[in-house]
């Protein structure tokens, strides 16, 4: 009933080449479906980049003739290269010229808004003092209120004595 002769080794090689078989396939496969999606979405982007480039050429009026005008146009990279140097340049001295009045801005900034703070207590400790003095002056004005009140009762007092 069973055949002794069986390799189990054998079929252990046999069994990992076709899983590693598999493996490549799948691989190849996933690859070929993200190669072809790729694919399809280059030839649109290529589609309309054409019909956009179209859609300029008509809007713009655009003809062979400006197309020779912009071929013949001098082009000399050392210039742009020049060009571009320059402004290079120029933005580094214009950064270290006012990079001075920056830092003294920044230290106006800072001391003003440190002054700004300072009045602002002063501000609150003079609305404090302001609250106490509306105090003291209506008790002042009680306190005169009551130096009345008694004079007027020494004056009638004073003329009943009469």
């Amino acid at each position: 009933m069973f055949n002794k002769n069986i390799d189990v080794a054998e079929i252990m090689v046999e069994i990992q080449q076709k899983a590693k078989l598999k493996r490549v396939m799948g691989s190849k496969k996933r690859a070929m479906k993200s190669y072809n999606a790729l694919r399809d979405e280059l030839d649109f982007m290529y589609m309309r980049i054409s019909d956009l480039s179209d859609e300029i050429i008509k809007r713009h009026k655009y003809t062979k003739e400006h197309e020779n005008t912009a071929q013949k146009l001098p082009v000399n990279r050392q210039q742009f290269v020049l060009l571009r140097k320059a402004v290079t340049f120029t933005k580094k001295v214009v950064k270290k010229l006012t990079k001075f009045i920056w830092v003294e801005q920044n230290e106006v900034n800072k001391s003003l808004n440190e002054n700004i703070k300072m009045l602002y207590q002063v501000q609150m400790e003079m609305t404090k003092s302001f609250a106490v003095f509306n105090g003291i002056l209506s008790s002042l004005e009680n306190i005169d209120t009551r130096i009345k009140h008694i004079e007027k009762i020494i004056t009638n007092s004073d003329e009943g004595k009469e």
